[in-house]
């Protein structure tokens, strides 16, 4: 029995190595946003040693997907930008650094042509990133990792 443990302690130290510290740092699940308000963003990436990260890209939930099948109308929302932050050796001279604030968009106002703004109050959405990045171990691609923040869209109180 004790080589199973062994074993068992080699790969949860395997795993503990690779596990990535990313988050969004802010803003925090829970901030209530008023239309065309400025809040600030500060997204830590998985980098570290053994990790190299590449890009993120920022999005606006407003309606969860669907599905993980192909839709029309798989989601809602609003991209925001593909940014990356320094990391050595991966990414040591990223060119499209991340804002430290973003503004909110007035979802009432009619994004133009066809499309038509809608006034909600209250409404529950989320920032959302989406991660490349790779570790020492390998693999088929890029790792993606996937974090968000709950956030109070126009929120009344």
């Amino acid at each position: 029995m004790p080589k199973v443990t062994t074993l068992w302690l080699t790969v949860a130290a395997a795993v503990t190595v690779l596990a990535t510290d990313a988050a969004i740092v802010s803003p925090a699940s829970g901030t209530k946003i008023k239309p065309g308000a400025t809040f600030a963003f500060e997204y830590r990436t998985a980098a570290d040693y053994c990790v190299s990260s590449y890009n993120f890209t920022v999005w606006l939930d407003t309606q969860d997907p669907t599905s993980l099948y192909p839709s029309n109308t798989w989601a809602r929302g609003v991209f925001l930008g593909e940014f990356a932050l320094p990391n050595y050796p991966g990414n040591p001279y990223p060119r499209n650094l991340p804002p430290s604030n973003f503004t909110m968009p007035d979802f009432s106002i009619s994004p133009g042509g066809f499309g038509v703004g809608s006034k909600v109050n209250d409404a529950h959405i989320k920032l959302l990133v989406l991660e490349e990045y790779q570790t020492c171990a390998g693999g088929l691609g890029n790792t993606i990792g996937f974090h968000y923040a709950n956030l109070i869209y126009n929120a009344t109180s």
